[in-house]
């Protein structure tokens, strides 16, 4: 067993599948409610050249739940300013870790007048979609990285 650099136990198991003896670790801050579904919030601006903050929620391998904050640097074809938010896919269980969300991402948007839509895509299998609401239509990668734990 170790603890990553997020500060989470890791022991490559499930937790919910072992016999009570063993799951001590993930029983003293099980979630009474159930796990929650993996989500984004956050915002940006850019022009060709961008920065925004990001926060997400996921349930490591023992239902607990986890927040992200992380800063995003952005180089692409775009020009405005959004907020945006959704669901996560990819980053339930063991890969709610930061270094799941960490690294580049691949951008969509599209936007009609204040309304538009987000689609981001990371080559570790991580991908968000949601509403955003701002003028920011936007073909271009950034580049996540973690703040820290909240």
């Amino acid at each position: 067993m170790y603890t990553d650099r997020s500060g989470l136990m890791n022991d490559n198991s499930v937790c919910g599948g072992l016999p009570p003896q063993y799951q001590l670790e993930c029983i003293r801050e099980r979630m009474p409610q159930g796990d929650p579904i993996s989500s984004f919030y956050g915002w940006e601006l850019q022009a060709f050249i961008g920065t925004g903050i990001s926060k997400v929620q996921c349930a490591d391998e023992c239902g607990r739940l986890r927040k992200m904050s992380f800063v995003k640097v952005c180089l692409g074809f775009a020009l405005g300013g959004s907020v945006a938010a959704g669901p996560v896919m990819g980053l339930d269980g063991i890969a709610c870790r930061p270094e799941s969300y960490e690294g580049i991402f691949g951008e969509f948007g599209a936007a009609y007048g204040p309304a538009g839509i987000s689609l981001d895509v990371s080559p570790t299998g991580v991908w968000e979609v949601g509403p955003s609401f701002g003028f920011l239509g936007q073909v271009g990668g950034c580049f996540y990285m973690w703040l820290g734990n909240e």
